[in-house]
């Protein structure tokens, strides 16, 4: 299952995003890809700025595994 751990210090977001990947998907663009989605949505909807976030992929699942 994916994890998040959001900290926030003088109005700066951090975020550590712990999630599966899938077999078959090029995992350095995905995670990218993830960071600007997230970065986006949480500066919109919060206001304030992100300082970083980690993502991390603790293990790879087979397609068979996703469904």
């Amino acid at each position: 299952s994916s994890r998040v751990k959001v900290s926030i210090k003088d109005s700066k977001v951090s975020l550590d995003i712990h999630v599966i990947g899938r077999y078959g998907v090029n995992i350095v663009s995905s995670c990218e890809s993830m960071i600007e989605q997230v970065r986006y949505a949480v500066e919109k909807a919060t206001g304030l700025d992100v300082e970083s976030i980690i993502v991390t992929v603790e293990s790879l699942m087979a397609d068979e595994d996703c469904e």
